[in-house]
């Protein structure tokens, strides 16, 4: 949303994201959730309401997230760090610092990340497995990334980022050959 307003008012989509992000807004605590205080953000037409931890974990994977989309990768790569040294079996955190990293050709970092949360997903979300497929199609390891692709698409068959790489990994193979 903070997006989208900002574009909406003139906003250049090439602004630093602290122009963009919203970072006065109201949110809960866990530990603390007052039902007088809900009440009294919903009479002031405040509907959805994250609700945090004291390491303010959402707030901060939000901020990661909308600092990637606007390709602040750096910034992106900052916060999941942070929050991978809070919540370091978190799988999601790693897959993410994986996705950042690439944008800014950080391989060996996006791999290792990649490969991490492969390991704390148990080998079981497709997107994850799939990224670490994209990362050697990428680096012309055409063999190795159809395997992963093919696990991805086990997982999870209506894929089509996995189906159009899979696909890509295998004319590139053929190409070489």
């Amino acid at each position: 949303g903070d997006i989208r307003r900002k574009l909406i008012q003139g906003f250049n989509i090439d602004d630093n994201i602290t122009k963009v992000m919203n970072s006065n807004f109201f949110y809960l605590n866990e530990d603390n959730i007052d039902i007088r205080i809900i009440k009294n953000l919903r009479k002031l037409n405040i509907e959805l309401l994250p609700i945090t931890n004291k390491n303010n974990e959402i707030i901060r994977f939000r901020y990661a997230r909308v600092a990637k989309e606007l390709n602040e990768h750096e910034i992106s790569i900052f916060l999941l760090k942070s929050l991978i040294s809070d919540f370091y079996t978190n799988s999601t955190y790693w897959g993410y610092l994986s996705n950042s990293a690439i944008q800014l050709d950080y391989y060996d970092l996006a791999l290792t990340a990649n490969r991490k949360a492969e390991e704390l997903s148990k080998s079981k979300e497709a997107w994850i497995i799939s990224n670490i497929g994209n990362i050697l199609k990428n680096k012309g390891f055409y063999t190795e990334s159809i395997k992963y692709f093919e696990k991805g698409i086990e997982l999870d068959k209506n894929s089509e980022y996995a189906h159009d790489r899979l696909a890509s990994s295998l004319k590139l193979k053929e190409e070489e050959n």
